[in-house]
Order: structure tokens, then sequence, then C-alpha cells
């Protein structure tokens, strides 16, 4: 299951890009020059440009930083056209983020961006399609709020959308938006 939703979400991140308008700062396979660092020096590894990070090391990054820590191998189980939306969304808006919007497009629990036994039992309750939809539909919002509150940020829309489309067609999700 990860190897489908890392080889989505690497499609979608592309190579090297230092956009003066993006808050991430410069970024290489979907990972910024700060988680980057952090990994590194998690690994006792000297610090080195985001710009030379292998397939290799953004491979691991995503398992253990997204993958993991996101609790995707937990809902893949059951869910795992939701694990890969939900994976994307932990890679492009941060764990925290992802995890309320989750919890948002379950729709019956309480939203505190925990993935914890309550937002996993949760999950047993609706089909995989159906939250999987709801997230993406909150997810494409979600960008439209962020170009209302910044217009600078309306440079990125069209990418943001696009690749909301592809994740849908990729879970088989009918694009309604």
């Amino acid at each position: 299951m990860f190897d489908h939703a890392f080889t989505f979400v690497l499609d979608r991140e592309g190579g090297f890009v230092d956009h003066p308008l993006d808050k991430g700062g410069a970024t290489n396979m979907g990972i910024t020059q700060r988680s980057y660092n952090a990994w590194r020096s998690s690994q006792t590894l000297p610090i080195k440009a985001v710009k030379e990070i292998t397939v290799d090391e953004v491979e691991q990054i995503y398992r253990q930083s997204y993958w993991i820590n996101g609790r995707c191998d937990d809902i893949a189980w059951t869910h795992p056209d939701t694990a890969t939306v939900h994976f994307d969304a932990c890679v492009n808006h941060g764990l925290s983020r992802a995890a309320r919007m989750l919890q948002e497009a379950i729709g019956s629990v309480k939203v505190d961006g925990i993935i914890g036994p309550k937002t996993m039992a949760a999950l047993l309750d609706m089909s995989d399609a159906n939250i999987a939809q709801n997230y993406i539909g909150h997810r494409y919002h979600f960008y439209h709020r962020i170009v209302r509150s910044n217009p600078s940020q309306l440079v990125f829309l069209r990418g943001w959308i696009a690749r909301i489309r592809h994740l849908a067609a990729s879970v088989n999700v009918p694009w309604q938006w």
C-alpha cells in the first residue's frame, strides 16, 4: 500500500523548486530543507542541501515521517484509498492538519488533530470511498481558503487542484468540485 501512495506523491511533487512565494522554501521531491535537516540530524548525518536528496532518502522520510507517523499504515488495513488520500495530505499539509481534515471527512468525531481510538473506530462506520471523497472535498475547500486569506498563493491554486483531481482518479473517487 505504501508503494502506491509513495509513487503518487512522488509523481505530484516533482523535483527541486524554490519559488519565492512558497512558504515551505526550497523543496525537492516534496521534502523541505527544514524537514531534510531534521531527518539528517536524526540519522546523525551532516546537513546538506535538499537539492542533493536521493530518492532512497525521500522514501525513508516519507515512510517514517508521514506514512507511519500519520497512521496511514493503520488506516490502510480497512480503508486503503483513504490511507492514500491521508498520506498525500500529511505530506502536503503536515500531520496535524491532515489529521483534522481526516476527522472532518469522517464527520462524527471530535476534530482535534489526533488520530486516536475514536477516530480509528469511526473509520469503520463509513465506506472507504465516502471518506476519501469527503476528504478530497475538504482539501479542495482548504486550498481555496488559503487563496482567499492570502491572494499571493493564487499562483499555486491550479497545481493544488490538479493534484487532488489526480488523487481522486488514483483512488477511483468521482470528481465533483
